[in-house]
C-alpha cells in the first residue's frame, strides 16, 4: 500500500513538473519573442533563425533538468544524482532535454538504454554542481551549461529553480565564493 501510494504522488510530482515546465516554457519562448521584437525595432538584426546561442531554450531545458534533480532527490534521500544520465528515462523521458538547443550535438535514441546512458553522461552539456544538495543556501548554483554558446558565458539554475546567464567572471566569481562556503561548512 506505502508503494501504491509512494508510485501515485511520484505520478502527481511528474505530472505537476510537466505542466510546469510547459508553462515555464511558453513564458520563455513569448519572451524571447518579445526580444527580438524589441531588437527589429531598434534596427538590430533578427537571430529567430539560428538557435545558437538562444538562452531562452536552454533555459527551457535546464528547468525540466533541474525539476527532474528535484523529484530524484525526494526519492533519494536529499541527494541530487552523481549523473544526469541517472535522470533518464524515468524523470526525463526526452534524452534531448540533456542537449543544449545551441549545440550542434545529437544523440542516438535507437540505443539500448544502458548504451544511450553513456552517450548522455559523454555529450550533455550540464554540469551538476558537486556536493551541493537540496539543503544547501537556495542561491547556490545546482546546475549550469557548460556549452561554449551563449556568448563567452554561462546559463544556470540555482536551488530556487531561477535561470540566468553569468558572464563568465561572474560565473567562476560565484563558483569560488560557493565552494568557499563550502569549505567552511565542513
Amino acid at each position: 500500500m506505502a508503494r501504491r501510494r509512494s508510485a501515485g504522488k511520484r505520478t502527481a510530482i511528474l505530472i505537476l513538473v510537466t505542466v510546469l515546465v510547459a508553462a515555464a516554457g511558453a513564458y520563455m519562448l513569448i519572451r524571447y519573442i518579445k526580444d527580438e521584437s524589441q531588437e527589429k525595432d531598434r534596427g538590430g538584426k533578427s537571430s529567430v533563425v539560428s538557435t545558437s546561442g538562444n538562452p531562452y531554450r536552454c533555459e527551457g531545458n535546464l528547468a525540466q533538468v533541474f525539476l527532474a534533480c528535484s523529484v530524484y532527490a525526494d526519492d533519494h534521500q536529499e541527494t541530487y544524482p552523481q549523473r544526469l544520465s541517472l535522470l533518464y528515462p524515468e524523470y526525463i523521458v526526452k534524452p534531448i532535454c540533456f542537449l543544449c538547443p545551441g549545440g550542434d550535438k545529437s544523440l542516438d535514441t535507437g540505443k539500448a538504454e544502458q548504451d544511450l546512458r553513456r552517450e548522455i553522461d559523454a555529450k550533455t552539456d550540464y554540469r551538476l554542481v558537486p556536493r551541493v544538495t537540496p539543503n544547501s543556501p537556495s542561491e547556490w548554483i545546482v546546475l549550469y551549461c557548460n556549452s561554449g554558446h551563449h556568448d563567452g558565458g554561462y546559463v544556470v539554475c540555482n536551488l530556487k529553480g531561477e535561470r540566468v546567464t553569468l558572464t563568465k567572471g561572474q560565473f567562476e566569481n560565484m563558483m569560488r565564493q560557493q565552494a568557499a562556503q563550502m569549505r567552511g561548512a565542513r
